[in-house]
């Protein structure tokens, strides 16, 4: 896909096309952002266009070259991502694995890409990787990328796509060129969702909203998710302050994992959002909207502890709970 035909993201593009035209393309670049908004798009097009005979530093999408590059067959592009990934993506049949798909990207899976890197290029002028889903390596994976960031081989890109930027080294991060992509509008992600298979546009709609913009996450969530949100919902709005039984067994039964207890979250969010929008429009007592607005900050807190920090996610919640209604007043009380 040339990098003209992607949508909504201007900025981002026209960054990548202006190094390009200039012959300035930096060795590294972390594409970050939502789920499915256009990085591996754009990293796809970065391919073509530095490969592409037929449009130089554009790619025309048609031609043989470019054809291969997007089947992942020509032997100048690297594609790398873990084995779950490959599975969800279809490039890997689960029937192959002895085990479970492994979540993460392994140092052995960077060595291999560097072994590769260092021979050159066989068919065009550049070598170039793409790692989608980069915040998926583990430590070791990262430090052992380092060494090529570092020192990268002449005439070689590397495309490092994720929308988990914050699980990256910061020296990993500090050696890239970030490039930031956007959510994409709701109304866009709704209409594509209903090509997707999601015939009711109320629902698209509501999936639209939860995404925040993130096509990926909504594609990812899909119906099943609907149903999970009312019934989150409705036991989220029936716990009583100071329940103390009930705070608990709410936190015990979404606090299992932090999958689990991400999505919760997630769920809570919307909902408070809402409810917060809808006492901000009826201009009604300003306590009450305060109240509401602590509680829905204070489940942005513990969605970054649990995320971002690693936070046992049943103890991550209970907190969250016995803060939020043993001191229904917040920061106001504060």
């Amino acid at each position: 896909m040339p990098l003209s035909h992607i949508q909504f993201q201007e900025a981002a593009v026209e960054c990548l096309r202006k190094s390009l035209r200039e012959n300035r393309l930096a060795h590294a670049w972390l594409l970050f952002g939502p789920e499915g908004v256009g990085k591996s798009s754009a990293a796809l097009g970065v391919c073509e266009a530095l490969l592409c005979p037929q449009k130089k530093g554009e790619g025309c999408g048609g031609c043989v070259v470019c054809r291969r590059i997007a089947q992942r067959t020509h032997t100048d592009v690297a594609w790398l991502s873990s084995e779950r990934s490959q599975v969800e993506r279809g490039w890997m049949d689960l029937k192959t694995l002895s085990k479970q798909p492994s979540q993460e990207i392994h140092v052995e899976q960077i060595r291999q890409l560097q072994e590769r890197l260092h021979i050159r290029a066989l068919e065009g002028p550049y070598k170039i990787a793409v790692i989608l889903h980069a915040h998926e390596m583990n430590i070791q994976a990262q430090n052992a990328l380092l060494k090529t960031l570092e020192e990268p081989p002449a005439n070689t890109v590397l495309l490092l796509c994720t929308h988990q930027k914050e699980l990256l080294l910061s020296t990993l991060q500090s050696r890239c060129q970030a490039l930031a992509f956007k959510p994409l509008p709701s109304t866009f992600v709704a209409e594509q969702l209903h090509a997707y298979g999601i015939s009711e546009p109320l629902k698209a709609a509501r999936l639209a909203e939860v995404s925040e913009g993130s096509l990926g996450k909504a594609k990812r969530l899909g119906e099943a998710w609907l149903e999970f949100q009312e019934k989150t919902e409705a036991e989220f709005f029936a716990l009583e302050a100071k329940a103390i039984g009930g705070l608990l067994a709410f936190a015990e039964r979404h606090g299992s994992n932090r999958a689990a207890a991400e999505q919760c979250l997630d769920v809570l969010l919307v909902a408070l959002s809402r409810w917060v929008k809808e006492l901000a429009r009826g201009g009604g007592d300003e306590r009450e909207l305060w109240r509401w607005l602590y509680r829905y900050e204070r489940v942005e807190k513990a969605k970054v502890a649990i995320v971002q920090r690693n936070g046992a996610a049943r103890l991550q919640l209970e907190a969250m709970l016995l803060d939020m209604f043993s001191q229904p007043m917040g920061i106001l009380e504060g």
